[in-house]
């Protein structure tokens, strides 16, 4: 089991990230949103992540996708599925450098 501790500006995000990979989830309101699900901490970071995509993207219908996703072809295929198999996509911003420097964008 995991808890994570969102902002509570990203508990939307959070939330929305756990019903894609339908995770339940109990959420509770405080000033940071804690989330509790049954994951492991390397998933919990993942989701982190993936929130913070969501974060990025808001009501863009261009998804957003992080270095590890991108550099992954296998994992890149299963996010553009989840997306309704879009090809387009803007990376995290976090991101953009080093995907610029290994060639990936």
């Amino acid at each position: 089991m995991a808890e994570l501790y969102v902002k509570k500006e990203m508990a939307g995000h959070m939330k929305k990230t756990l019903e894609r990979m339908e995770k339940e989830f109990t959420q509770y309101p405080e000033e940071y949103i804690k989330f509790e699900t049954d994951i492991d901490p390397e998933m919990a970071d993942i989701l982190l992540e993936d929130a913070l995509c969501e974060e990025q993207r808001g009501d863009n219908m261009i998804p957003v996708y992080s270095y590890r996703v991108i550099s992954n072809p296998e994992l890149l295929e299963e996010y553009r599925a989840r997306n309704n198999g879009m090809r387009a996509f803007h990376v995290l911003k976090r991101d953009r450098k080093r995907a610029m420097e290994e060639g990936l964008i």
